[in-house]
């Protein structure tokens, strides 16, 4: 399986051209995120908390705090956020739902409709970079997706792919420091920030207020198609500085899901778990240490909270609770230290595989996927990647996904959300007319599902890149593997859709349990809003924090002593954090 953009496609292709199973450009993928979702990226991301002040200070989890670091608009402010026109393109087979659940597919649409009706470049150059995961793709020469792409686009495209792993940490420091910058770039993605982010946009980058705001935005009619909510994070004193990067529906590359072999539930003769209780006599059930089988695992190490799954059963905020403009930290509070005991009481009763606070990358998975762990905290972007790999493990497998339910009976269970929006494309200063040629560039990158563009961003030329199966679905090549590596995706996409071309359960299952979890969404109230110590430290004090709750839950510290990590953070600056953020929420109305 493959995640083009968001679209969850079937890696699978005849043995002439690919290895049976998952592609190999699959394979390095799903590796080079150890198959536990963006969040383990967030580690190969995140700078050092003493960066330069215009350099990327890489920001926590989603557990951790604020996800997005714009300015909302405030109250009377007058700036009117793009409006959303949906494109008419082909019908799905379940539709999206208000509550964020992406539509779904059961199979490949077999008429594409042409979402851009001019070329938007001038025949000139453009130049671009963002990262890539997995192999580098195909240079420009060789790479006939990337002639093709530049054809459509009348320009000569230069993008340079940069590894996910240097893009943070080495290059995108590196161009802001010597002021010569592309003329589209990745600002922000996977919860990193620059420390002085309002002042680097003002100064070196263009205000897309004129071209987005409002119905201006039509011009532009895939950029307008994107969802409403993905644009908060593009607003920084009341002015729009970028182009979202939509990932993952409303919960973004955020939401924690726990993944279930429900195959192994069903052996063990598990029925619905509804209750605490049941969980507990669940991974009981589950956990047979002489055959190498717990209930639990993959549970994820700093800067991740492990225990973040189980604050949701108990009403924990999602990362802050607001109360009349007075904020909490979710650590703060009596709830989250009982989702920290709860979790730990399941490591003292032997249910957490052992290994689990040693396991990193692509191990993770591959002892789901085993079946060494029966439940594993991640994703519902982690659980598109990991359906085709489960089953090819095992086709019995049955991944599923539980919804969080009351740990008490009494407190309403919640679903972390997160804004739908995982990073930030901006364009260098220019002309009027530049901007509105390289915009015409983002929106063209921003095609939809079903596009005669989407198809070529996504899959490349046909017959090349990818051929068809007998149900019409796209079968990737091997060259086609590393020609559409060129990071388009990771500068804009289309809103998320929910196929896999190997499974026609998989929209069935994901788009089910999507709509389950968000019946129980709860955003963060911070969302969409900018403090400057949160961009300068939150790395270092969170991770301080994930540390020692790590520590905790795996049986080295008594959970006692997360009071005295909640101390230290508030003193090595979470309290001007709050104070910033009840700042900007009282400017924000």
């Amino acid at each position: 399986m493959q995640v083009k953009g968001d679209i969850v496609v079937s890696g699978s292709a005849g043995a002439s051209t690919a290895e049976p199973g998952l592609s190999r450009r699959t394979f390095i993928r799903l590796a080079s995120v150890g198959l536990a979702g963006f969040p383990l990226l967030l580690e190969a991301c995140g700078s050092s908390s003493s960066a330069p002040a215009s350099s990327p200070a890489g920001t926590s989890s989603a557990a951790a705090g604020a996800r997005a670091v714009s300015s909302a608009p405030a109250a009377g402010s007058g700036l009117a956020m793009p409006v959303h026109v949906a494109l008419a393109g082909p019908q799905p087979d379940l539709p999206a739902t208000s509550s964020g659940v992406p539509p779904a597919f059961f199979n490949y649409p077999k008429q594409h409709i042409k979402s851009v009706a001019t070329p938007p470049g001038k025949g000139e150059d453009i130049t671009a970079t963002s990262f890539f995961l997995g192999p580098p793709p195909t240079p420009l020469a060789k790479n006939v997706a990337w002639q093709e792409v530049n054809k459509q686009l009348n320009a000569n495209l230069k993008v340079t792919p940069v590894s996910v792993a240097d893009y943070f940490t080495t290059r995108l420091p590196t161009l802001i420091a010597s002021g010569n910058l592309p003329d589209i770039f990745l600002e922000s993605a996977l919860n990193s920030t620059l420390q002085n982010e309002p002042a680097f946009l003002a100064a070196q980058c263009s205000d897309l207020t004129p071209y987005l705001s409002g119905s201006a935005i039509k011009a532009y009619p895939n950029l307008a198609n994107l969802p409403s909510y993905v644009w908060k994070s593009t607003v920084f004193n009341n002015k729009i500085w970028a182009v979202p990067l939509a990932k993952g529906g409303i919960s973004g590359v955020n939401g924690t899901t726990m993944l279930v072999k429900q195959a192994a539930l069903d052996a063990a003769g598990i029925g619905a778990i509804t209750t605490l209780d049941d969980f507990t006599k669940a991974m009981k059930e589950l956990t047979n240490a002489a055959n190498q089988r717990w209930g639990l695992g993959g549970t994820g190490v700093a800067p991740q909270n492990p225990a973040e799954w189980f604050g949701q059963l108990y009403g924990v905020p999602n990362g802050w609770r607001n109360q009349g403009g007075k904020l909490t930290k979710d650590w703060e509070t009596p709830e989250f230290k009982a989702s920290v005991a709860y979790m730990r009481s399941l490591w003292d009763a032997g249910y957490i595989f052992p290994d689990t606070p040693s396991l990193s990358g692509a191990q993770i998975g591959a002892d789901w996927y085993a079946g060494k762990y029966a439940m594993w905290p991640n994703s519902f972007i982690a659980f598109s990647f990991a359906w085709d790999a489960a089953l090819s493990a095992d086709p019995n497998f049955k991944p599923r996904a539980l919804t969080p339910f009351s740990a008490d009976g009494k407190v309403k269970p919640a679903y972390h959300s997160g804004t739908g929006s995982n990073g930030r494309t901006v364009l260098k200063k220019a002309s009027a007319a530049r901007i509105q040629e390289l915009l015409g560039v983002l929106n063209f990158f921003a095609a939809p599902f079903g596009s005669q563009e989407q198809e070529l961003l996504n899959f490349g030329v046909t017959g090349v890149d990818f051929t068809l199966d007998a149900n019409g679905n796209p079968k990737e090549t091997r060259q086609g593997g590393l020609d559409v590596n060129v990071p388009w995706s990771q500068l804009a996409t289309g809103p998320a859709v929910l196929y896999d071309a190997g499974s026609k359960e998989f929209a069935q299952v994901a788009h089910d349990a999507e709509a389950a979890h968000y019946a129980l969404a709860v955003p963060n109230p911070v969302d969409g809003l900018y403090s400057k110590t949160h961009a300068e430290k939150d790395q270092s004090l969170t991770q301080k924090v994930m540390d020692g709750v790590t520590q905790i839950v795996y049986g080295r510290s008594p959970v006692s002593s997360l009071d005295g990590l909640v101390k230290a953070w508030q003193s090595g600056g979470g309290e001007q954090m709050r104070s910033e953020f009840q700042d900007a929420l009282q400017k924000a109305g």
